[in-house]
C-alpha cells in the first residue's frame, strides 16, 4: 500500500500544472511525513526517559534542535539520523529500517568507511554504542587509511565486506581491517566521482563563445556557496564523503535534470528524489517544470538555480533554508 501511495504521489507530481496546485492540493498531503517523524522522535526519548537535554548531549547537538524535531522538523543529514540512532541504541537492523523509513537515505553501505566503522560498532556487544565513541573511532581510522596504498587489491562484494564486518570483535582488528582495504573503500564512489566530473566538464564550456571556463571561473559565475566549492574541490581529490543535500544542490547547479538527479543519486547508494518529502517533492515539480519549458542546459549559467530557488520563495516553505543557501 504504501509503494502504491508513492506512485500516485508521483503521478500527482508529475501531471501538476501550477504552484497554486502543488500549494493548495499535493503539499498538505506531504503534511504526514512531519507528524510520523515528531510521533516517532517522542517515542524515542519516552522509551529511553531522555529530557531535552539528555538527547542533546548524546546527539551532540542544541536543545534547541531537539526541539525542533520534537516539532516535526525533518534533521537534514543522514549523519543526524545516524546521532539519533545511536542514542536510541539501535542495533543494525534498527538502524537500517530507521534511516530508510524516517530519513529516506540508504542502509548502512559496508564500502564507505564511516557506515563499516557504525556497522562494527553496532555489531559489537562490548564497544560502547555511542555517538561520541563512533565519532572517535572514525577520526582514528580516517587517519589509518589516509596514507595506506595496499599491496594488494581486494574486490569484495558489499555483502561479503558487512559479512567479515559483522564477525570482527576488538578495535585492532577492525584498524588492520580498514587498512587492508584502503583501497576497496577509496574505490566505492568511483562512479559517482566520474559522474559529476562529467557534468563538470559541460558545464565549464561557455555557451556564449564555446570556450572552457575554469573550475574557479565556473564558481564566480555561479556564486556556489564556500562549502560548494569545498565539496567540489573533495569531488576532484576523490575524497568526499557524498551528502544527500549537497548532492541534490550539486546536480542543480549543474544543470542535471530530475533523471540525471536521480542516477547520481543511485551512483551514491542513496535514494532518488522522494515525493513524500516536502522538499523534494517541490524539488520534482520544479525540475520536471523547467524540463518542460526547455529551461535545463548544460553550459554553466544558473538559470535552473534561480528557478528553483524562485519556486522555493513563492512556496514561503519553512525549513528549506540550507537549501536556499547552497543555490
Amino acid at each position: 500500500m504504501d509503494i502504491y501511495k508513492t506512485n500516485v504521489l508521483r503521478d500527482e507530481l508529475l501531471h501538476c500544472d501550477n504552484l497554486e496546485d502543488l500549494k493548495k492540493e499535493i503539499l498538505p498531503k506531504l503534511q504526514q511525513q512531519r507528524v510520523a517523524w515528531q510521533w516517532k522522535m517522542k517515542q524515542i526519548m519516552r522509551e529511553n526517559q531522555y529530557s531535552g537535554r539528555e538527547m542533546a548531549q548524546l546527539c551532540e547537538v542544541s536543545v534547541t534542535s531537539v526541539r525542533k524535531w520534537c516539532k516535526g522538523s525533518l534533521p537534514q543529514s543522514r549523519e543526524m539520523f545516524i546521532r539519533i540512532g545511536f542514542a536510541a541504541h539501535y542495533d543494525i537492523e534498527q538502524m537500517n529500517r530507521f534511516l530508510q523509513r524516517y530519513g529516506r537515505y540508504p542502509q548502512l553501505y559496508a564500502k564507505s568507511l564511516e557506515d563499516s566503522v557504525c556497522i562494527f560498532i553496532l555489531s559489537s556487544k562490548t564497544l560502547p554504542h555511542t555517538y561520541y565513541y563512533y565519532r572517535k573511532l572514525l577520526e582514528s581510522m580516517q587517519t589509518d587509511i589516509s596514507g595506506v596504498e595496499p599491496d594488494v587489491q581486494v574486490n569484495y562484494s558489499t555483502v561479503e565486506m558487512e559479512e567479515h564486518i559483522i564477525n570482527i570483535r576488538d578495535e585492532e582488528t577492525m584498524q588492520r581491517f580498514v587498512q587492508e582495504h584502503a583501497g576497496e573503500y577509496r574505490r566505492a564512489y568511483d562512479k559517482l566521482y566520474d559522474y559529476i566530473q562529467e557534468f563538470l566538464q559541460l558545464n565549464r564550456v561557455s555557451r556564449v563563445d564555446e570556450k572552457q571556463m575554469s573550475i574557479q571561473e565556473l564558481a564566480d559565475q555561479q556564486n556556489w556557496s564556500s562549502s560548494m566549492r569545498h565539496c567540489i574541490s573533495e569531488i576532484r581529490s576523490r575524497r568526499w564523503f557524498p551528502m544527500r543535500r549537497k548532492l541534490i544542490s550539486l546536480g542543480v547547479h549543474l544543470n542535471m535534470d530530475l533523471e540525471k538527479i536521480n542516477h547520481m543519486l543511485n551512483l551514491a547508494q542513496m535514494e532518488t528524489l522522494c515525493t513524500k518529502n516536502p522538499e523534494e517533492a517541490v524539488l520534482i515539480f520544479a525540475l520536471e517544470d523547467a524540463r518542460l519549458n526547455d529551461s535545463i542546459c548544460c553550459d554553466g549559467m544558473d538559470v535552473l538555480c534561480d528557478y528553483v530557488k524562485s519556486i522555493f520563495i513563492q512556496l514561503d516553505m519553512e525549513g528549506v533554508e540550507y537549501i536556499l543557501d547552497d543555490l
